[in-house]
Protein backbone atom coordinates (compact mmCIF):
# COMPACT_ATOMS: atom_id res chain seq x y z
CA UNK A 1 0.00 0.00 0.00
CA UNK A 2 1.11 3.53 -0.72
CA UNK A 3 0.03 7.02 0.27
CA UNK A 4 -1.84 9.31 -2.10
CA UNK A 5 -2.37 12.97 -1.37
CA UNK A 6 -5.94 14.21 -1.64
CA UNK A 7 -6.47 17.90 -2.32
CA UNK A 8 -9.74 19.72 -1.61
CA UNK A 9 -10.34 23.10 -3.24
CA UNK A 10 -12.77 24.94 -0.98
CA UNK A 11 -14.73 28.18 -1.21
CA UNK A 12 -15.41 29.58 2.26
CA UNK A 13 -17.51 32.31 3.87
CA UNK A 14 -16.49 32.42 7.54
CA UNK A 15 -18.80 33.79 10.21
CA UNK A 16 -15.93 35.91 11.60
CA UNK A 17 -14.76 36.91 8.11
CA UNK A 18 -11.42 35.14 8.63
CA UNK A 19 -11.67 31.32 8.74
CA UNK A 20 -14.00 28.41 9.42
CA UNK A 21 -13.17 25.09 11.08
CA UNK A 22 -13.19 22.00 8.85
CA UNK A 23 -12.92 18.38 9.92
CA UNK A 24 -12.53 15.66 7.27
CA UNK A 25 -12.63 11.90 7.87
CA UNK A 26 -12.23 8.95 5.51
CA UNK A 27 -13.64 5.59 6.58
CA UNK A 28 -14.17 7.04 10.06
CA UNK A 29 -10.53 8.11 10.52
CA UNK A 30 -9.92 11.85 10.97
CA UNK A 31 -7.58 13.03 8.20
CA UNK A 32 -7.76 16.81 8.67
CA UNK A 33 -8.97 19.19 11.34
CA UNK A 34 -8.11 22.84 11.07
CA UNK A 35 -8.98 26.27 9.82
CA UNK A 36 -9.85 27.00 6.20
CA UNK A 37 -9.39 30.63 5.26
CA UNK A 38 -12.20 32.75 3.89
CA UNK A 39 -12.00 33.08 0.11
CA UNK A 40 -12.85 36.02 -2.12
CA UNK A 41 -15.37 33.82 -3.94
CA UNK A 42 -18.39 32.69 -1.91
CA UNK A 43 -19.39 29.02 -1.64
CA UNK A 44 -20.83 27.67 -4.91
CA UNK A 45 -19.43 30.60 -6.91
CA UNK A 46 -18.35 30.03 -10.47
CA UNK A 47 -14.59 29.81 -10.67
CA UNK A 48 -12.36 30.39 -13.65
CA UNK A 49 -11.13 27.71 -16.03
CA UNK A 50 -8.28 27.02 -16.47
CA UNK A 51 -8.21 26.59 -12.73
CA UNK A 52 -6.77 29.46 -10.70
CA UNK A 53 -5.98 27.83 -7.36
CA UNK A 54 -5.48 31.22 -5.68
CA UNK A 55 -9.29 31.49 -5.60
CA UNK A 56 -9.55 28.60 -3.12
CA UNK A 57 -8.63 27.60 0.38
CA UNK A 58 -6.74 24.34 -0.26
CA UNK A 59 -6.80 21.43 2.17
CA UNK A 60 -4.50 18.41 1.73
CA UNK A 61 -4.71 15.05 3.42
CA UNK A 62 -3.17 11.62 2.95
CA UNK A 63 -4.89 8.29 2.28
CA UNK A 64 -3.38 4.82 1.98
CA UNK A 65 -4.53 2.90 -1.12
CA UNK A 66 -3.60 -0.32 -2.87
CA UNK A 67 -0.74 -0.26 -5.36
CA UNK A 68 -1.30 -0.92 -9.05
CA UNK A 69 1.48 -3.35 -9.90
CA UNK A 70 0.94 -3.49 -13.66
CA UNK A 71 -1.05 -1.45 -16.16
CA UNK A 72 -4.69 -2.51 -16.31
CA UNK A 73 -6.44 -3.66 -19.43
CA UNK A 74 -7.96 -0.87 -21.57
CA UNK A 75 -11.53 -2.01 -20.86
CA UNK A 76 -10.94 -2.66 -17.14
CA UNK A 77 -12.55 0.53 -15.79
CA UNK A 78 -15.54 1.25 -13.62
CA UNK A 79 -18.50 3.38 -14.65
CA UNK A 80 -16.48 6.50 -13.79
CA UNK A 81 -13.57 5.61 -16.07
CA UNK A 82 -11.39 4.87 -13.05
CA UNK A 83 -9.21 2.00 -11.92
CA UNK A 84 -10.54 1.64 -8.39
CA UNK A 85 -8.60 0.78 -5.32
CA UNK A 86 -10.23 -1.02 -2.42
CA UNK A 87 -12.88 1.73 -2.25
CA UNK A 88 -15.29 3.20 -2.37
CA UNK A 89 -14.27 5.20 0.68
CA UNK A 90 -16.69 6.90 3.09
CA UNK A 91 -15.87 10.64 2.99
CA UNK A 92 -17.15 12.97 5.71
CA UNK A 93 -16.71 16.75 6.05
CA UNK A 94 -18.01 18.94 8.88
CA UNK A 95 -17.75 22.73 8.91
CA UNK A 96 -18.31 25.09 11.82
CA UNK A 97 -17.98 28.85 11.94
CA UNK A 98 -19.11 29.44 8.36
CA UNK A 99 -20.38 27.98 5.13
CA UNK A 100 -18.27 26.34 2.45
CA UNK A 101 -18.35 24.29 -0.70
CA UNK A 102 -15.91 21.69 -1.90
CA UNK A 103 -15.47 22.84 -5.47
CA UNK A 104 -13.05 20.15 -6.54
CA UNK A 105 -11.42 17.07 -5.07
CA UNK A 106 -8.27 15.60 -6.59
CA UNK A 107 -5.59 13.00 -5.86
CA UNK A 108 -2.13 12.29 -7.22
CA UNK A 109 -0.40 9.17 -8.60
CA UNK A 110 -3.22 8.33 -11.00
CA UNK A 111 -2.18 6.49 -14.13
CA UNK A 112 -4.24 6.94 -17.29
CA UNK A 113 -4.57 5.77 -20.89
CA UNK A 114 -3.57 8.17 -23.68
CA UNK A 115 -4.81 5.58 -26.16
CA UNK A 116 -5.70 1.87 -26.09
CA UNK A 117 -1.97 1.11 -26.25
CA UNK A 118 -0.30 3.93 -24.27
CA UNK A 119 -0.46 3.76 -20.47
CA UNK A 120 0.93 6.83 -18.67
CA UNK A 121 2.15 6.45 -15.08
CA UNK A 122 1.01 8.78 -12.34
CA UNK A 123 3.25 11.29 -10.59
CA UNK A 124 3.21 13.34 -7.38
CA UNK A 125 2.54 16.52 -9.34
CA UNK A 126 -0.27 15.24 -11.57
CA UNK A 127 -3.63 15.53 -9.86
CA UNK A 128 -6.83 14.20 -11.35
CA UNK A 129 -10.41 14.39 -10.17
CA UNK A 130 -12.05 12.21 -7.56
CA UNK A 131 -15.74 11.60 -8.06
CA UNK A 132 -18.65 10.96 -5.75
CA UNK A 133 -19.78 7.37 -5.91
CA UNK A 134 -22.99 7.98 -3.96
CA UNK A 135 -25.65 10.60 -3.33
CA UNK A 136 -24.24 13.07 -0.79
CA UNK A 137 -26.06 13.23 2.54
CA UNK A 138 -26.25 16.26 4.82
CA UNK A 139 -26.62 15.27 8.46
CA UNK A 140 -27.72 11.86 7.16
CA UNK A 141 -30.41 13.15 4.79
CA UNK A 142 -30.33 13.27 0.98
CA UNK A 143 -31.42 16.53 -0.60
CA UNK A 144 -31.90 16.04 -4.36
CA UNK A 145 -32.66 19.76 -4.74
CA UNK A 146 -29.10 20.51 -3.65
CA UNK A 147 -27.48 18.00 -5.98
CA UNK A 148 -29.64 16.01 -8.39
CA UNK A 149 -28.49 12.41 -8.41
CA UNK A 150 -27.17 10.74 -10.41
CA UNK A 151 -25.06 13.39 -12.08
CA UNK A 152 -22.47 12.81 -14.76
CA UNK A 153 -19.53 11.73 -12.59
CA UNK A 154 -17.08 13.08 -15.16
CA UNK A 155 -18.27 16.58 -14.35
CA UNK A 156 -18.73 16.36 -10.63
CA UNK A 157 -20.97 16.55 -8.69
CA UNK A 158 -18.57 18.95 -7.06
CA UNK A 159 -19.61 22.29 -5.70
CA UNK A 160 -20.99 20.33 -2.79
CA UNK A 161 -22.09 22.92 -0.28
CA UNK A 162 -21.88 22.44 3.46
CA UNK A 163 -23.65 24.85 5.79
CA UNK A 164 -22.41 25.96 9.20
CA UNK A 165 -22.59 23.15 11.80
CA UNK A 166 -23.44 20.58 9.13
CA UNK A 167 -21.84 17.26 8.15
CA UNK A 168 -21.80 16.06 4.56
CA UNK A 169 -21.04 12.42 3.79
CA UNK A 170 -20.63 10.55 0.52
CA UNK A 171 -18.63 7.74 -0.94
CA UNK A 172 -15.67 8.56 -3.15
CA UNK A 173 -13.73 6.42 -5.59
CA UNK A 174 -9.94 6.44 -5.49
CA UNK A 175 -7.76 4.90 -8.15
CA UNK A 176 -4.96 2.60 -7.17
CA UNK A 177 -1.59 4.24 -6.55
CA UNK A 178 0.23 4.09 -9.86
CA UNK A 179 3.81 4.61 -10.88
CA UNK A 180 4.00 1.33 -12.86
Amino acid sequence: MSTKQIRLLCLVTATDGVAAQLTVSINGVEKFSGLVNQTTLAPNAIYTVPLDTTQFSIVTLDQMVDDMTSPPQWANVNEYGQYWSTGPYEFSATVTGGDMSISLMQSNYNGFWESPHDWVSGTADFDSGIYCASQPLWDGVANPDRIPWPEDPASGPWQISISDNQTMTCQIGLTKYNIA
